[in-house]
């Protein structure tokens, strides 16, 4: 695992911070790294159902 850092706003920040507090003992970073991997998993899927052809079409 490597070290980063992030430039962040302070409205994200406190969002982190309060993600983690509602975690009870998660850490901040435990936080971040826990949404980078959804974000990067719901990416994959969806990449997967666009190229098996299972996109979602909008009737309106």
């Amino acid at each position: 695992m490597k070290t980063a850092a992030y430039n962040l706003l302070d409205e994200q920040i406190a969002w982190i911070k309060k993600k983690a507090e509602n975690q009870g003992k998660s850490t901040a970073s435990a936080i971040v790294r826990k949404i980078i991997s959804d974000a990067m998993e719901k990416d994959a899927q969806e990449i997967k159902d666009h190229e098996c052809g299972n996109e979602l079409v909008s009737t309106s």
